[in-house]
């Protein structure tokens, strides 16, 4: 009690090129104020969250001190040749007007992502290999094979990305709505109707429609304590079929969810829509106690033996024909 922490830029321990020690002062107290008050708030959640501040931070800042210092030395270097080659690549990134988005983005330490914190958690599940659909365990087509190919390759946004700022109804922005949340922000995306009817054949789960995901968005909503905070949901956002700019932003093809965190990085992505494994993700990650039932089945491992049994076993008997 009575303990204030200050975040800021006094005092430089690298060179000042491009103010990243300003933005990088930003992120830190960003990242780490939202975790210090749910340890606080809701009585000391797991280490693993205060923790997670230095493995986000200290691996980021890491690759910023090491590039800036790189930097500094073409920079401050007396080579004729990278003097000359200096002032022409001023001139030639002016002209690169298609890589200025990128390159702010990066400047401005936006464009960095904690995917492997331990508070970036996806939850995606596979078909039962079947004898009908085939397309349960067929390696070389359906559903299966789709859902790896977009979990492994896909241009999406993963657990600990930074969320994209995408147009709402009546003119607002999404990056307004999550400037307002009092705590974690829900986004539910309602997909398109073949991608769900797949699903749904496939994974055997209840694809609801924008009405239920209304009711499901208010239901995992946590109410505010006396002194006006909240510890999980505090607002939702529903991204209808039809509006495919912010589906495609997302990367999203079926219906699923994003538990956005308060420094507005995705925490939890879940495909299909599970309920229990938002609350699991509070738990596990967070270290939040909440009493709520975790009915979701376990989320299923990135590598996926199946095909690669499959087509071990293919590859096994065209050897055998040919050398046997």
């Amino acid at each position: 009690r009575g303990r204030v922490f200050l975040a800021g830029d006094a005092c430089h321990c690298h060179s000042p090129l491009g103010g990243q020690g300003m933005n990088m002062g930003f992120q830190d107290a960003k990242n780490l104020a939202w975790k210090l008050a749910l340890a606080i708030q809701c009585g000391g959640p797991t280490s693993s969250l205060l923790t997670s501040y230095e493995s986000e931070r200290k691996t980021m800042e890491t690759k910023l001190l090491t590039a800036i210092e790189r930097a500094q030395e073409v920079v401050s270097s007396r080579n004729p040749v990278i003097f000359f080659m200096r002032g022409r690549g001023q001139r030639l990134a002016n002209m690169l007007t298609f890589l200025q988005p990128a390159a702010v983005a990066l400047l401005a330490q936006q464009a960095w992502s904690y995917r492997k914190s331990p508070v970036s958690m996806e939850h995606w599940e596979r078909p039962v290999p079947t004898c009908f659909p085939i397309t349960s365990i067929c390696p070389a087509g359906g559903y299966r094979r789709r859902q790896n190919l977009h979990r492994w390759l896909a241009t999406r946004i993963h657990a600990g990305d930074r969320v994209p700022d995408v147009s709402l109804p009546g003119g607002q922005h999404l990056h307004q709505v999550l400037k307002k949340s009092r705590g974690f922000t829900l986004l539910m995306f309602e997909g398109s109707a073949p991608e769900n009817e797949d699903m749904e054949k496939h994974l055997r789960n209840k694809v609801h429609s924008f009405k239920e995901l209304q009711a499901l968005g208010i239901s995992l909503k946590c109410p505010a304590d006396n002194k006006n905070f909240v510890a999980m949901v505090d607002e939702v956002v529903i991204f209808p079929s039809q509006d495919l700019e912010a589906h495609e932003r997302f990367g999203v093809h079926g219906q699923c969810l994003f538990v956005v965190r308060p420094d507005h990085h995705v925490g939890f992505r879940c495909e299909p829509i599970r309920p229990g494994a938002v609350w699991r993700y509070f738990r596990q990650a967070c270290g939040i106690s909440h009493g709520k039932k975790e009915d979701a089945p376990p989320s299923s491992a990135v590598f996926d033996p199946l095909p690669a049994f499959v087509w071990t076993c293919i590859l096994l008997l065209i050897l055998y024909f040919i050398f046997f």
